[in-house]
């Protein structure tokens, strides 16, 4: 079986070589490796920025089946789209990631302060950028393994309306839309998007669909006179989303088991901007606030069951000034606050009271300086953070970057150190007869480094690996069995969890309408057993990749696209009905082939068509979650302006 989806790949790397094909190598701006915009080329950080073409052209619903593409990510979705989804960067845990949207992050605290991409669509998107390692001293204790930033369309661009309808398997329908307004000072982006879908059976077994839908709104309001150093912007983003669930069998099977269940989540997140920016750009100023606040209610059997509230305001300033001299050199300064809310209902029972409330708050400081000459540049933070119920954490990160060949050829170093404070879910989370939170736990903190070179090889080849070392310490353990409680807890470990691996990417212009790019991944990510030696990590493929074959005519208006992502045998937990204890069960290895076609049948409209899981594998991300079978599906789209 492995052979086979191995020549699935081999198959898709065969293309016809042609003469004079188009550059591969573009400029690229991140705003995610430093605290202020640079090039790709010019930081020694790992950063994949995945471009608004790109997104269309990959057809993706939600975030996470994107970030399949991305070297170092590996992807574990509970079921459907729009089911629980996690992300791990370089095998390092499923809450060490922090999630931004156009700057302002956001978390589920609930579920253990995870990325919560299973409400993530990708319709309004200009870009995703994911920087992989830790990243602690230049965003905070979320970052500890890495961050992803999404960030919208931008306002200040030019006047365009978009709009978009789809259907297909397991009954699917999406729509979505978005227009620009605004000219000179004043520019606004309304964007809006919804989906329903039926679903599939996530279970082993039975017949009942678990289907999802959401609905989404956004605006984005730019305002920055011509003639002034000011620039002042508003954003909101609101979505709702209903998804539905299986329940467990904790009797027979310890599977899931169809059953009446959903989730139904509300977010919110508010944000302003002003900043100032002196006239020969040697000083800038920058005021953020925001407000994030999410509410989750679970329904089982059409009654209440359980429901959670969270509100976080966050607050920062920062200053940059470039210093003066023949040196390319500036220096940033940044101070935050954050405060976060957290609420609990439930129904009491013999095994507790669920309800409470609970609030941290935390400041952090950080100076970030960077060095740069025509050939390599320099770039170091440190950061101190300070939380109202734990010891004060300071964590720092550097990067190096050089540069040969006129640039053809880049050595990137990194190295850096994180801090993950326990989550409201370890320390007080309350789940009947299931789980009891760990008022004591302490931070999490971890190290790594990364060393890497890319290649240009004339306008057709580029290529670049990197090889990359981390280590935890302090690992919280959410499924320790405290016998006196009866019910699991959170426990710090003892001893050290160690990754590393080797990151691998390739980009070949085959022909002028032919493309190819791929990535590997090889991860070794190992945990103390509590016996003395070690155990490999839950869910971190050791071998992953993706391959993507493109063809574009440029004197045709249509493109086709073959996608494939491969998914190496990794482990998960099962807990069998008692009195049996939990056991590591193997999840098979799988390769997921997508195909997208896209017509242009006029200068507004477009005819898109994808067939997701066409060789119709039957895999399992999560132990007992069975995910969807071949699926096709057919839109159209308007476009006008930008």
């Amino acid at each position: 079986m492995l052979q086979n989806r191995c020549l699935v790949f081999l198959f898709l790397c065969l293309g016809v070589v042609a003469a004079e094909p188009d550059e591969v190598y573009t400029e690229t701006v991140t705003v995610t490796a430093s605290r202020t915009p640079v090039l790709v080329e010019e930081t020694g950080s790992s950063v994949t920025v995945i471009d608004r073409e790109e997104i269309e052209r990959r057809q993706s619903i939600f975030v996470g089946d994107l970030l399949r593409a991305v070297p170092g990510v590996a992807i574990s979705r509970a079921g459907n789209g729009g089911s629980l989804t996690q992300i791990r960067v370089r095998g390092g845990e499923a809450n060490h990631v922090l999630l931004s949207i156009d700057g302002v992050s956001i978390s589920d605290a609930f579920a253990g302060d995870e990325v919560p991409l299973e409400l993530l669509t990708v319709f309004d998107l200009d870009r995703v950028e994911v920087l992989r390692g830790p990243q602690s001293g230049l965003w905070g204790g979320d970052a500890a393994a890495g961050v992803i930033n999404l960030v919208t369309r931008d306002p200040g661009a030019a006047a365009g309306r978009a709009l978009q309808f789809e259907t297909g398997s397991f009954g699917l329908l999406r729509g979505a839309g978005q227009i620009g307004l605004g000219d000179g000072a004043h520019r606004a982006t309304f964007s809006g998007s919804f989906h329903d879908m039926d679903g599939t059976n996530v279970s082993r077994t039975g017949n009942e669909d678990d289907g999802s839908s959401s609905g989404l709104a956004h605006a984005r309001y730019r305002f920055a006179p011509e003639s002034s150093p000011f620039v002042l912007e508003l954003g909101g983003r609101f979505i709702d989303t209903e998804s539905e669930f299986d329940g467990v069998d904790f009797v027979v099977t310890g599977l899931p088991t169809d059953a009446d269940r959903r989730t139904e989540t509300s977010l919110s997140i508010l944000n302003a901007r002003g900043a100032w920016t002196r006239d020969d750009s040697s000083w800038r100023h920058e005021l953020n606030v925001s407000r994030v606040s999410s509410d989750t209610e679970t329904v089982v059997d059409a009654s209440f069951d359980s429901s959670t509230a969270v509100d976080k305001n966050f607050v920062s300033w920062q200053s940059t000034v470039a210093l003066p001299g023949t040196l390319n050199q500036r220096l940033t300064f940044a101070v935050d606050h954050e405060s976060r809310e957290f609420e609990q209902r439930g129904i009491a029972s013999f095994f507790g009271d669920p309800n409470q409330s609970q609030k941290l708050d935390a400041d952090g400081g950080v100076i970030e300086y960077h060095l740069g000459q025509d050939q390599w540049d320099l770039a170091a933070s440190v950061r101190h953070d300070r939380h109202s119920d734990f010891d004060d954490a300071t964590t720092f990160r550097t990067s190096f970057a050089r540069r040969w060949h006129d640039g053809a050829t880049r050595l990137h170093v990194s190295a850096g150190t994180g801090h993950k404070p326990p989550t409201f879910g370890d320390r007080f989370g309350f789940f009947a007869d299931t789980f009891i939170g760990n008022p004591n736990l302490q931070p999490e903190e971890s190290s790594g480094w990364d060393v890497g070179v890319d290649r240009r090889l004339g306008k057709r080849y580029r290529v670049g690996a990197t090889y990359f070392r981390e280590r935890v310490t302090n690992e919280i353990n959410g499924f320790f069995f405290d016998a006196t409680a009866g019910a699991f807890t959170a426990v710090n470990e003892d001893g050290d969890s160690d990754r590393q691996g080797v990151e691998v990417s390739v980009i070949a212009q085959l022909s002028p309408p032919v493309q190819l790019a791929t990535t590997y991944t090889y991860t070794d990510a190992r945990e103390p057993n509590g016996l003395g030696g070690e155990a490999i990590e839950l869910r971190r493929p050791r071998h992953s990749g993706n391959l993507q074959l493109h063809y574009n005519p440029s004197r045709l208006p249509f493109d086709v696209a073959i996608n494939a992502s491969f998914v190496d045998t990794q482990r998960d937990i099962f807990f069998p009905p008692f009195p049996a204890p939990p056991e590591r069960v193997p999840l098979d290895s799988y390769v997921l082939l997508d195909i997208t076609g896209r017509y242009q049948f006029h200068d507004n409209y477009e005819l898109f068509a994808r067939i997701e899981n066409a060789l119709d594998e039957e895999y399992e991300d999560v132990i007992g979650f069975a995910t969807p079978e071949l699926g096709a599906f057919v839109g159209l789209r308007f476009r006008s302006g930008r």
